[in-house]
């Protein structure tokens, strides 16, 4: 797989630390990350909050049949 060197606009390999035209530092990649993890948190949150929204509807309808009585 190849990259650009930010320099001199160059490909050269992804896992190269020095251009080869340039000779100029490379700053390493990113690390990649996960898609999966974050869709993960995304669905634990939309499933927490969709738990507290149950809970506070169950609370809501009990407060209102405990006041008509």
């Amino acid at each position: 797989m190849k990259r650009r060197c930010p320099y001199c606009k160059m490909k050269i390999p992804a896992d190269a630390t020095v251009c080869r035209y340039c000779q100029r530092d490379i700053p390493p990649l990113p690390p990649k990350t996960c898609g999966l993890a974050r869709g993960l948190l995304l669905t634990m949150a939309f499933a927490s909050g969709a738990v507290a929204a149950g809970l506070l509807y169950g609370y809501y309808r009990e407060r209102l049949i405990w006041e008509n009585r």
